[in-house]
């Protein structure tokens, strides 16, 4: 009876989003193995509880407003129904099964996932090579450091570029105690010391989380492609890939100011969007966690489209993916996966779908339709 409740909780903890990673691995694996070997589970519990699952696991699916990618997801909707109900044997194997770091796990012809890795390029024409073993840098007073207080550089130039490759990721405090986490391909520049500005300005190209420390006398200011946000104090992501075709905005906490080269200035509240592109901007609200989930440590897709999916594996594994069929690109996914599982496994996701065939050959990601 112990485990059983344990069982219980722990798929409730993954469905309402309070899972850890190991959790959310031991979850995603058991389902997808129940998916490959064993199709859609025979037996669910009584209807009550079944009727009041299915509606909940409706309802995420419907909270994207796109009724007509319902249906694709129709059978990975029953197996997580079945998961968050429970059978005897899916709460044996969620409490028994020895789970594995990712990067303990051996992987025959597969892709590894990215790392922290990153040069810093110093405007005196220097550049350092950024230990993998560090978790970040720290810019304080013209001098460099690690996190973990072992120095770098004592005298800086005026100002840096941290830039991360594809498969690279790293986290950065700035002068004024602000913390940036930046994605796979992406560079951030600015000043070795913000003591002397007036404002704390920073370019962005790429994907950056903010959390910007409060103050009011000196506003911070990220430009990226076509726009500049201006804030106080506060967290937010900034989408910025040139080959996106658009940038992306989300605010977490606080309130920024979005000044696009064209149009008007735009003012964001918590939980919402802007989106800039050639069309112009436009603001929406949308689901906060899906947009920063990279920097806890995931992948979110929430009716997402295949290319759009493609495109962020792309970086973060450092592959090319080809179409057989381009008509897949438009299709759309929905679910989650650790950012730490080979790459293998994060396609196994989307093929679980029936809807698409991921295979893997040197560093090119072929996608086909399903046979």
């Amino acid at each position: 009876m112990e485990k059983q409740k344990k069982g219980r909780e722990l798929l409730r903890r993954y469905l309402s989003g309070e899972s850890t990673e190991q959790e959310k691995l031991r979850v995603e694996r058991f389902y997808l193995s129940q998916f490959k070997e064993n199709g859609l589970p025979g037996q669910l519990p009584d209807s009550n509880v079944k009727e009041e699952l299915w509606e909940q696991i409706n309802n995420r699916v419907h909270g994207v407003g796109k009724w007509k990618f319902f249906a694709q997801w129709y059978r990975v909707a029953a197996v997580l129904a079945f998961l968050l109900i429970g059978t005897a044997a899916a709460i044996y194997y969620l409490n028994n099964r020895h789970l594995q770091h990712p990067g303990d796990t051996a992987h025959v012809a597969d892709i590894a996932p990215g790392k922290n890795r990153a040069t810093l390029h110093l405007s005196d024409g220097r550049q350092i090579a950024l230990s993998q073993e560090k978790a970040g840098i720290k810019t304080e007073s013209g001098s460099l450091t690690y996190l973990d207080g072992s120095e770098l550089e004592k005298e800086l130039p005026a100002y840096l570029t941290l830039s991360t490759p594809r498969g690279g990721q790293y986290h950065a405090i700035l002068p004024d105690g602000t913390k940036v986490w930046l994605n796979a391909s992406s560079s951030l520049t600015y000043s070795a010391t913000f003591e002397t500005d007036q404002v704390r300005k920073v370019k962005l190209q790429g994907e950056a989380y903010f959390e910007v420390v409060h103050n009011p006398s000196m506003p911070f200011i990220v430009e990226s492609d076509g726009q500049q946000v201006k804030v106080l104090g506060t967290s937010f992501n900034v989408q910025a890939y040139e080959d996106d075709g658009s940038v992306k905005t989300t605010l977490l906490e606080g309130s920024v100011q979005l000044n696009p080269s064209t149009g008007k200035n735009v003012i964001l509240r918590p939980g919402e969007q802007a989106i800039l592109n050639e069309s112009g901007m436009r603001v929406q609200k949308v689901n906060v966690e899906d947009f920063i989930a990279w920097k806890n440590g995931y992948f979110m897709f929430n009716s997402e489209t295949l290319e759009s999916i493609m495109t962020r594996l792309g970086r973060w594994y450092d592959v090319q993916v080809e179409y057989a069929d381009k008509a897949l690109k438009d299709r759309a996914f929905f679910g989650s996966v650790s950012r730490y599982e080979h790459l293998s496994k994060v396609l196994e996701v989307l093929e679980a779908t029936g809807a698409v065939n991921l295979e893997i050959k040197g560093k090119t990601v072929t996608v086909s339709k399903a046979n």
